[in-house]
């Protein structure tokens, strides 16, 4: 199958990315002009990509076991990554170790 193409996780970075240009331009029109735009992604991330994780074990020297919420992407097609479909086919059609196993259909 393949194993590159499977349980592939990516951050939401783009809050961040507005984050430094800022820090790096001091041009906070830039959010002011653009934050319906950094809410909607917000928001989608929010409501589509929001896990939750246990840390801790509780043990004596450990704090309680608690939840927290995290945002992030992951893709459960089988086949190329939208975002990379030429990069991914061509790995898979040049590799021969990845030719002789069975993999789904490219669309």
């Amino acid at each position: 199958m393949f194993p590159s193409l499977y349980f592939r996780s990516q951050p939401p970075l783009f809050i961040q990315m507005v984050d430094e240009y800022v820090k790096a331009t001091n041009d906070f029109s830039f959010v002011r002009d653009n934050m319906e735009y950094l809410m909607t992604e917000f928001n989608y991330w929010l409501q589509h990509h929001m896990v939750t994780v246990v840390v801790g074990r509780g043990g004596s020297h450990e704090r309680s076991p608690h939840k927290l919420r995290l945002a992030r992407f992951n893709c459960e097609d089988a086949g190329p990554r939208p975002e990379s479909y030429f990069e991914d086919y061509e790995v898979t059609n040049t590799n021969s170790t990845l030719r002789k196993n069975k993999r789904p259909k490219l669309r």
